[in-house]
């Protein structure tokens, strides 16, 4: 199945997922209001991404300072998460379906009422998301993500999420930089969002 042909399954898949009760929040910003408790951070590719990622993962601590940070990677990348004071546990998933369901009973029992995905391959990120109940689900999507579409395919499955077409082609150190600007604090998101970065998912 081709990648296109797997996002329109999945985004058949959740709406169909509607039918018990879920509704992903839609949101431009998060407020002062907004007293997250438990937040899911997916960052399960290569090494390298997760290193350029660890910069928007402190910045999420920052923003709520409070919460229970569930961290979702790869086993290879244990050594660089596993003394961390900004991580609460770690959960393992490779991105693949084969593992989604055990992820998604692993994040239910956490409550997390927000999942960021910095990097990780969709659609089975947002599907795991979702069916593990998450309020708020926000995605850091690629160009490889649009599968040369003119939109993303599960745009309506998200929360909002970060539209790097809007930049353009930039280095992904600055990428990071910016999502990191909507990540930490309450006026940075309100400025990001309106600078047009972030985008708000339609219904």
């Amino acid at each position: 199945m081709s990648k296109i042909a797997k996002q329109k399954a999945a985004r058949l898949f959740l709406s169909l997922w509607k039918l018990t009760g879920y509704r992903v929040k839609k949101i431009a910003r998060f407020s002062e209001q907004h007293n997250l408790k438990s937040i899911a951070i997916i960052s399960n590719t290569a090494l390298g991404d997760f290193m350029f990622n660890t910069p928007a993962i402190g910045a999420i601590k920052n923003r709520w300072p409070d919460a229970k940070i569930v961290m979702v990677i790869q086993p290879r990348n244990l050594a660089l998460v596993e003394k961390s004071p900004l991580i609460d546990n770690i959960l393992y998933w490779d991105g693949k379906v084969g593992g989604m369901m055990k992820l998604v009973k692993a994040l239910r029992k956490e409550q997390v009422e927000a999942t960021f995905i910095l990097h990780s391959r969709a659609p089975y990120d947002i599907v795991a998301a979702s069916l593990a109940g998450s309020d708020y689900i926000l995605k850091d999507v690629y160009y490889a993500d649009y599968q040369e579409q003119d939109n993303f395919i599960l745009e309506s499955c998200l929360s909002a999420f970060y539209d790097n077409r809007k930049q353009g082609n930039i280095h992904l150190i600055r990428q990071k930089k910016r999502y990191v600007k909507f990540c930490r604090y309450y006026n940075a998101v309100r400025r990001h969002v309106y600078s047009g970065a972030l985008q708000t998912s339609e219904s």
